[in-house]
Formats: C-alpha cells, sequence, structure tokens
C-alpha cells in the first residue's frame, strides 16, 4: 500500500515504527464523522462575523491559502520549503487514501470559495497539517512570539472551513497528522 510506505519511510527524514496505529487513528476519527452535523457546523460558522458574507470569506480564504506568505517572518524560504516538500507526498497519498469529498459536493448550498489549493479530497486537511506542523517546529525558537504564531497556524487551518473547502474533522485530522509527522522527523 501506497499510504504505508510513505508513512514507513520518506526520504531519509520520517520514519514511523508501526504506521498502521498512525493510518488507524486517522481511521478512526474519520469513523466519528457525521456529514449532517459536519455541515451544519460550516453553515453555523458562515452565519457568524466575521464570516457573514462569501466576500469575507473569500478574503479569509485567499489570505490564508499560502503558507509562506504568512510564515515567512518565522522561517526562511528554503526551510520552509524543505519541511513542506516532505509533508506533501504523505498529505496528498493520505488525502488519495481517504478520499472524502469537499463539503460542496455533498451540500450544494454551501458557497465555498474556490482555491486553486482545494482540488484534491477533503481529508486530512494540508493546510491544517502544515500550518501546525510550522506551530510545533517554531514555537520554542528564540525570538518567536509563540502565542502569535500559534494564532497564525490556527486561523491557518481554520480558514480552510471558512472558506467551504473543509469540514471541521478534516481541521482536526490535519493537526494530528502534523504531530505524527514532527514526532517521526529528524534530520530535516
Amino acid at each position: 500500500m501506497v499510504v504505508m510506505v510513505i508513512l514507513v519511510y520518506f526520504d531519509d527524514k520520517i520514519r514511523m515504527k508501526n504506521p498502521n496505529k498512525y493510518l488507524s487513528k486517522l481511521q478512526d476519527l474519520l469513523n466519528t464523522m457525521d456529514v449532517s452535523k459536519e455541515i451544519q457546523q460550516i453553515k453555523d460558522l458562515h452565519k457568524q462575523e466575521p464570516y457573514n458574507t462569501f466576500e469575507k470569506r473569500k478574503k479569509i480564504g485567499y489570505q490564508y491559502d499560502n503558507l509562506y506568505d504568512n510564515l515567512n517572518k518565522y522561517i526562511s524560504k528554503e526551510e520552509y520549503k524543505k519541511h513542506l516538500n516532505i509533508m506533501e507526498n504523505i498529505i496528498l497519498s493520505l488525502k488519495d487514501y481517504f478520499n472524502l469529498a469537499r463539503p460542496a459536493s455533498i451540500d450544494p448550498t454551501i458557497e465555498d470559495v474556490y482555491l486553486a489549493s482545494a482540488q484534491t479530497p477533503s481529508y486530512p486537511s494540508g493546510h491544517s497539517t502544515q500550518y501546525h506542523y510550522f506551530y510545533l517546529l517554531l514555537k520554542d525558537r528564540e525570538g518567536i512570539d509563540a502565542k502569535e504564531l500559534k494564532e497564525v497556524t490556527e486561523m491557518g487551518g481554520i480558514s480552510r472551513i471558512v472558506a467551504g473547502v473543509h469540514y471541521p474533522i478534516d481541521h482536526k485530522a490535519g493537526k494530528l497528522l502534523a504531530e505524527m509527522i514532527y514526532k517521526n522527523s529528524y534530520n530535516i
């Protein structure tokens, strides 16, 4: 299975001792999903300020779509790319494995923001994975305002729900995956 190979070994940077355990955690979380509740949470979020108009949701979606634009004060482009390259293959393999349709595909009444980065399956959220991973990586570095970084990275993940391209559970799974990758990565 491609997912297992990627989780077990990726470019001498990540080695997971028990990849089945990690895959099972993501599967178990997905098994708890109640699609109608997830869709309702998205719709409820869209009624709240500052997300209560499509234009506001679009602005937030675009603002957080490019991770590096939001993280460049914390990390160099070179270091950012090094970490991102490792995560991308894992995330895309898992998205293909779980193959969960995006919210607007399930409920066409959800006004989703078109984002070029949202053309793959929904679960787990790649942006939530990446933003949370970078939070874990950078939060303890000297000169980093961890509280500010947490706000930026959390909003980066939530912006995908605001944009209507992810379910709340995708965000949770992305953060869980980020922790798995972070705990099992080295020499990056």
